[in-house]
């Protein structure tokens, strides 16, 4: 017992603040980065003189499927991420 609270008490506030933050991180992270590839991509087009048409048309069609990946590989790490907080916590170990 450290503090009046229990390890079993600590670790689920742990993993409660772990969850809550991969859900906001998530939430800021995609639309910042789809703003900022944005950008970058406009950039870009205007140093090469690419016509902007072709450009936006193609890059709203990638996006969607960048935005699935992405969102794929983040779930897939954030839940990995969690199952070692358990694991480690039931183990009384820090990571």
């Amino acid at each position: 017992m450290l503090l009046g609270i229990k390890k079993k008490e600590i670790a689920h506030l742990v993993i409660i603040e772990n969850i809550l933050l991969g859900i906001l991180a998530f939430v800021l992270a995609i639309p910042i980065g789809f703003l900022f590839s944005q950008f970058v991509s406009l950039v870009i087009v205007n140093l090469l003189g690419i016509p902007k048409t072709l450009f936006i048309s193609l890059n709203f069609v990638l996006s969607n499927i960048n935005l699935y990946f992405v969102s794929f590989i983040f779930f897939i790490q954030y839940i990995r991420y969690i199952l070692i907080i358990v694991i480690c916590t039931q183990n009384n170990k820090t990571a």
